[in-house]
């Protein structure tokens, strides 16, 4: 017993201080200030305690990051993205538990944590300020209780299963899309069979709501209709699709996607685990596939930048298989270069993908450009310690606006702007105003006579430009551009 306890706490000492130094390495490699789009507004809106019943908003995260806004260092951007880190570094401690739980073998579980730590998307998104790193956490802590439940099956694990659930959809409703095949899992076990009965559907029903109390509160004191929050939950976020047809051409696209977070040798354990699985436990194997592929085909029908952050559950998935698939390499020899493998291929690969990219003038990427940020870079490199294009820009163009003024901008800019206002300033100099909240033309109509007004950007597709240019000019004024009646 002794023994046993003993090689417990060996296993756990080991994947805590392998999950410290990843920790370290998202924080060497941490944004140092405030980014574009949702994570300005995130950290606006934690400053504030901005919180929603719509779980698009992610209360949770909200209400988290608004504890990080407490340590007394950096900017409250940079908190906010230091709490991504933290959790990014707890989600690959809690993957590693889940593996040895497979696998019983701390190598291979200190495989899966490796090339989960450094691949891709999981990287970048521990070092920036998004909803994502929690996602994560929540995600590998489910599959962690049904792992723990399947060994004892205990009841009270479903309960704190169901609770979970709750919580995890108050930060991110993805969760949502996966509780069905929990439940099939489950039900697939002649005790999960057994414990759902009328009592326990009960139990299980208020866990649920109880850990969806952050959307529930919001619910009352904003007098919103159940109805509402079916829309906003659910039917809003089917709004971003960019088309069914896209899902098709997405899913063909997935395997360069997945090769690109484990590259050569990442990718071909994952797809050694995935056929080890088959033999030693088809189960699993069916429920890992099942929530993977129920994410791919949601995330696929998303623009490209939003798809790739949502994709991420089947990449923490994939990360299960790796390493189940290093259970194959027998010798120590083989296992230390597979490690270095590993944890190099990724490293190397994003330190210089970016820059062959930029220099053979290949935009994979594909998304709007904004000043002070190579897009190449920006998405494609997950180290972000040296980034202050978005600072840069929020500060400029705050300095350039005429006191009283409006920028019209679209969500990425606007997202840096309002933060500076509200967070860093305090104050409003200017009015910020979204663009996709108005009619551009009948707005700069409107108020061109009474304030100054600015368009972040002249980009077509964002400014409605073709319907402005015939009346108007716009004059470059630092990285905005003030709007002037051609007879001015």
């Amino acid at each position: 017993m002794l023994r046993r306890s003993f090689s417990y706490r060996n296993y756990i000492t080991l994947g805590f201080c392998f999950s410290i130094i990843i920790f370290l390495l998202y924080l060497k490699t941490l944004a140092p200030t405030v980014l574009w789009g949702d994570s300005a507004r995130l950290a606006k809106s934690s400053y504030i305690l901005e919180l929603d019943y719509d779980p698009n908003n992610h209360p949770l995260h909200t209400l988290v990051g608004s504890l990080f806004n407490l340590i007394p260092l950096g900017d409250i951007a940079w908190r906010q993205n230091l709490m991504s880190a933290f959790f990014g570094a707890l989600t690959v401690f809690l993957l590693y538990i889940v593996v040895f739980k497979i696998t019983n073998s701390k190598l291979s579980s200190l495989s899966a944590m490796l090339s989960l730590a450094v691949s891709h998307v999981f990287w970048h998104l521990s070092v920036i300020n998004e909803n994502y790193a929690l996602l994560a956490f929540f995600f590998v802590l489910l599959i962690l209780i049904l792992l723990l439940w399947r060994e004892n099956k205990r009841k009270e694990l479903l309960y704190l299963l169901f609770f979970l659930s709750g919580l995890g959809i108050s930060n991110n409703s993805l969760i949502f899309l996966f509780m069905p095949v929990y439940v099939i899992y489950i039900l697939s076990f002649k005790q999960g069979r057994e414990a759902f009965s009328r009592k326990d559907l009960f139990v299980f029903s208020v866990c649920f709501l109880s850990g969806l109390f952050i959307l529930i509160l919001p619910m009352f004191w904003k007098r919103h209709t159940i109805f509402e929050i079916i829309h906003r939950s659910i039917a809003r976020p089917f709004k971003q699709y960019v088309s069914i047809g896209k899902v098709f051409l997405e899913i063909i696209r997935y395997p360069f996607y997945l090769f690109y977070q484990f590259p050569l040798a990442g990718f071909l354990l994952g797809l050694k685990g995935i056929k080890r699985l088959t033999k030693s436990d088809k189960k699993l194997l069916l429920f890992l596939l099942a929530v993977a592929f129920i994410d791919i085909i949601f995330a696929s029908g998303y623009a490209r930048t939003r798809q790739i952050y949502l994709i991420l559950p089947s990449f923490l998935i994939f990360a299960v298989f790796i390493g189940i698939g290093f259970q194959d390499a027998r010798n120590r020899f083989m296992q230390i270069v597979l490690l270095i493998l590993l944890i190099c291929l990724p490293v190397l690969l994003y330190y210089n993908i970016p820059a062959i990219l930029s220099k053979l003038n290949i935009d994979v990427v594909k998304t709007r450009s904004v000043p002070y940020r190579d897009n190449n870079k920006y998405f494609l490199l997950p180290d972000k310690s040296n980034y202050f294009g978005a600072y840069r820009y929020g500060r400029e163009a705050l300095a350039t606006a005429k006191p009283n003024s409006i920028i019209i901008a679209d969500f990425t800019t606007a997202a840096v702007l309002d933060y500076f206002c509200i967070v860093e300033d305090k104050v409003r100099p200017v009015k910020i105003i979204f663009s996709e909240s108005i009619d551009i033309p009948r707005f700069i109509a409107d108020n061109i006579k009474i304030n100054n007004i600015y368009l972040a950007d002249i980009e077509e597709s964002y400014y409605d430009i073709k319907r402005l240019k015939d009346e108007y000019r716009f004059v470059p004024e630092g990285p905005i551009f003030q709007v002037l009646k051609k007879d001015d």
